[in-house]
């Protein structure tokens, strides 16, 4: 079904697509219009300069999804049968689009300068977070570093322990050998002692 249009229908066109695009967004129209085209409710050519005329709106709007209500179909199919040129009342159809037929709407975006400002506050607290984050791996570290000196500390304490303790041993090796070697040098003189002795006694 094809639908040529004109430029006295493009008000009834731009009130269609605010009625669909305030319940399902910019980011869901094409699959709305998709279903349409596939329904044989619309052509491609509708379909195409609706999309185009969404891009230009300054409002932008974001829906949950695609999908209208049974009530919502019917009066977009008042307004594809008014671009048809078929006899629908304006005041009717307008005072229906009126009425809140959706309890979700799409929602509409920010204006740009508070987008910015939403930007601008975000880029701010990522980077806040990251020096936190930095700061906090700092700290982290710093700790690490002090367990682990810690942790050497001891080991030194204990290697100075042993050091000593075979130090010591050492010593006692050492005077052990000493006392060795005097009684050795004893021994000698007192056998030395008994040999001259007996000679003398010859």
């Amino acid at each position: 079904m094809e639908q040529e249009i004109e430029y006295n229908e493009e008000k009834t066109l731009g009130q269609w697509l605010m009625f669909m695009l305030e319940r399902v967004g910019h980011n869901n129209l094409s699959r709305l219009l998709d279903h349409y085209e596939n329904l044989g409710w619309i052509s491609m050519d509708v379909s195409d300069k609706l999309v185009e005329l969404a891009e230009t709106q300054k409002q932008r709007y974001v829906g949950p999804s695609w999908t209208l209500s049974a009530e919502e179909h019917r009066i977009s199919m008042l307004y594809i049968e008014k671009l048809q040129g078929k006899p629908v009342e304006i005041p009717l159809l307008s005072a229906i689009t009126q009425i809140k037929i959706s309890q979700t709407k799409a929602k509409p975006l920010q204006p740009e300068r508070e987008t910015v400002r939403e930007s601008y506050i975000e880029s701010h607290r990522l980077e806040k977070n990251e020096l936190e984050f930095a700061v906090q791996r700092r700290e982290v570290t710093i700790t690490n570093l002090e367990d682990e000196l810690e942790k050497r500390d001891l080991e030194i304490g204990k290697l100075k322990d042993i050091i000593q303790e075979l130090e010591y041993q050492l010593n006692e090796y050492l005077d052990e050998i000493k006392k060795n070697r005097i009684y050795k040098g004893i021994l000698e003189e007192n056998i030395r002692l008994k040999k001259v002795e007996f000679r003398n006694n010859i």
